[in-house]
C-alpha cells in the first residue's frame, strides 16, 4: 500500500462512518447523576437534593426569638436580611436541639434556615439508587424517597415540603415576628 492511497481509505472510511450513523437508531444518553449533600440528624442518615438548597452555612449565629412553634430556634442575619432559623431534627419530629452548627438555606420567595449538627459530604447518586419507600410516611414527615449511595439507604428529606408546612403554620398563627419574618409584612 503506498503513502498517498491512506488518505484516501481513511477518507472512505469516516464517510461510510458518517453515512451509517444516519441509519443507527439515535443514543440514548444517560441522566447525569443527581447530586446531595448527606448529613445525619438525631444520629440518622439523610439525603438532601442539593437543586433545593439555597446554601450552606457554618458557624452562623442565631439569636433566639419567643415562638409559638417549637421548632424556631431564632434568626440570622444574612447579606443584610433576616432569615427564621428552624430546627431540622424537631421539624422531622425528634426532640428539639440546641442550634447546630451548620444551617441550610432553603430558597425561594423567602429564605428559611434550617439547622443541624452534621454534615458528612457531597454524594452523586444515579436515577436507579433513588426508591420510594414502600409505606411513604414510615420513614419520617417530608421523605418522599431514599437513595442508596456507597451501601447505606439515605432517605431524601423534601425541602419543598418542609418550606410549605412551616409557612402553612406561620400563615395560620395571626400575626407575629415570625410572620412578618416569613412574608416581609
Amino acid at each position: 500500500m503506498s503513502e498517498t492511497s491512506q488518505p484516501l481509505e481513511t477518507a472512505v472510511v469516516l464517510r461510510q462512518s458518517f453515512d451509517r450513523s444516519f441509519t443507527e437508531a439515535p443514543r440514548v444518553t444517560a441522566q447525569p447523576p443527581e447530586q446531595f449533600l448527606a448529613i445525619r440528624v438525631g444520629g440518622d442518615t439523610y439525603a438532601i437534593r442539593l437543586a433545593e438548597t439555597a446554601g450552606l452555612l457554618v458557624d452562623r449565629k442565631v439569636i433566639a426569638l419567643p415562638s409559638f412553634a417549637p421548632e424556631l430556634l431564632g434568626i440570622a442575619g444574612l447579606r443584610g436580611n433576616i432569615v427564621p432559623v428552624y430546627d431540622l431534627g424537631a421539624l422531622l419530629g425528634y426532640p428539639r436541639a440546641p442550634a447546630g452548627r451548620w444551617l441550610l438555606l432553603i430558597g425561594g420567595t423567602e429564605t428559611i434556615g434550617l439547622a443541624f449538627a452534621d454534615f458528612e459530604g457531597h454524594l452523586q447518586a444515579a436515577q436507579g439508587d433513588l426508591a420510594v419507600p414502600d409505606r411513604v410516611g414510615a420513614v419520617r414527615d417530608h421523605v418522599r424517597e431514599v437513595v442508596h449511595i456507597r451501601d447505606v439507604m439515605r432517605p431524601i428529606i423534601n425541602l419543598v415540603s418542609i418550606a410549605e408546612a412551616i409557612k402553612r403554620r406561620v400563615r395560620s398563627a395571626g400575626p407575629s415576628v415570625e410572620r412578618e419574618v416569613i412574608d416581609g409584612s
